[in-house]
Formats: structure tokens, C-alpha cells, sequence
């Protein structure tokens, strides 16, 4: 089983609470695709790739760093990995979903009228075939004005296909719906470690953070 962040320096430390909760219920070769400097040797690690050709998206809540997922076919030798965002947390085997054979991208619907679109922040990728469409989903970030270029860019120009929302679990906002037992949780807007939030507490026992009052973690806010 193959599983990939993607994160600048800043998000490495929560991206790695995702990793080891992950190594916790898996056996999986990990990867980051990050500038952060901190090495751990469970984890695989791989350079930034040069993302000049990308000339729009890049603004406040989108730096370059969001983009990086758009070129993951060209970073990593396997066919086939499931990319989480650093603001996910594993509770359970990912075996059922690492089974599953996507044509090129496989995800959770961010709901029942999206039309299929999905919440990449958990996908299955063929990255062969994911690979295909990096110079068509970087021509859409270029050429059109999307509210979340990096997502928008890859529902518009892949094929995708939709999986259980126990794959993705939004929590507060639930734009994936609800879900009884999920196995990946997904803090897509609150975040546990700038304070309490929807299932927070499972975060901060992961991070072995005892929750009591707020100090300042590498220039972010979290609890202690």
C-alpha cells in the first residue's frame, strides 16, 4: 500500500499526526512531497517539482504548494496511491479501499447533488493514467477562474469515480454527508489543533497532545 502527502514546512507537523495514524492501522510505504527540512526514516521523501508552467490559483488561501498534486505521476515510481491532505486522519485498515482499481481518479462526492464532483482531499489515483492529464489540468488552472483551482482542475479534466463516504468524512460541514463509522476523517474546515471541533479529541490523542490550554506550535496555534 502506497500513500503520499503533500505539504510545505508549515503543515509537515500536522500531515505526519496523518501519516503515523495511518502506519498505526496500515502497512504502507509513505511519501511526503514537501520542503520541510525534518526527516523521519518510516517515511519516504521526495523534492518539490517545478511548478512555473502554473500561472493562475496562486493567492492567499492557494500558494504553490496546493498545486503539487497535480504532478504526483511525475514524482513517484508506483501505479497506483491514495493521496491524503495533512488535515486527515486515518481510524481504520485502508485494505478496502487500496483494493479498488480506479480508471484515474476515485473519491468521495462532496454531495448527492454534485453531480459526481468529488472532495479531493482523499483520492485513489491510476497514476498512470492520472498522468496523462497533468498538461490538460494545468492549461484549466491557467485558463479559468475556479473558486479551488487545484480541485476543480482534476473533477473537470479526469475521469472520476465516487467511493463510500467512509473514505472521506468531513466533519463539521459534512460536504461528503454523514457517516456512521468512517475511516478517514477529514478536518476540512475547523481544525483540531487551532481548537476543539468535531472529533478533535481522536486528533489530539493521535498527536498525544493532551488538550488544556493553547500555545503557539511552529507560528500556529494549537492546544496543549
Amino acid at each position: 500500500m502506497n500513500v503520499v502527502y503533500c505539504c510545505d514546512a508549515k503543515w509537515y507537523q500536522y500531515a505526519k499526526v496523518s501519516a503515523e495514524s495511518v502506519l498505526k492501522h496500515n502497512k504502507a510505504n509513505v511519501y511526503f512531497v514537501t520542503d520541510s527540512a525534518e526527516r523521519d526514516e518510516r517515511f519516504h521523501y521526495v523534492p518539490l517539482p517545478d511548478m512555473s508552467e502554473i500561472q493562475k490559483g496562486k493567492g492567499l488561501n492557494f500558494t504553490e504548494y496546493t498545486f503539487i498534486r497535480l504532478y504526483l505521476a511525475d514524482l513517484l515510481p508506483m501505479e497506483k496511491v491514495i493521496y491524503l491532505d495533512a488535515d486527515t486522519l486515518c481510524v481504520g485498515s485502508l485494505a478496502e479501499l487500496y483494493a479498488k482499481e480506479p480508471e484515474c481518479v476515485m473519491g468521495v462526492a462532496e454531495n448527492k447533488f454534485s453531480g459526481g464532483y468529488i472532495n479531493t482531499g482523499v483520492m485513489l489515483l491510476n497514476l498512470r493514467e492520472y498522468g496523462n492529464h497533468k498538461h490538460e489540468m494545468i492549461q484549466a488552472v491557467n485558463t479559468h477562474s475556479y473558486s479551488f483551482p487545484d480541485q476543480d482542475a482534476i473533477n473537470a479534466v479526469c475521469k472520476v469515480e465516487n467511493i463510500e463516504n467512509k473514505w472521506n468524512y468531513c466533519v463539521n460541514v459534512h460536504v461528503t454527508g454523514e457517516c456512521e463509522n468512517p475511516s478517514i476523517i477529514h478536518y476540512i474546515w475547523q481544525k483540531p489543533w487551532n481548537g476543539m471541533c468535531e472529533k478533535a479529541d481522536l486528533w489530539y490523542a493521535e498527536a498525544n497532545i493532551e488538550f488544556k490550554e493553547p500555545i503557539r506550535m511552529k507560528e500556529t496555534v494549537i492546544f496543549n
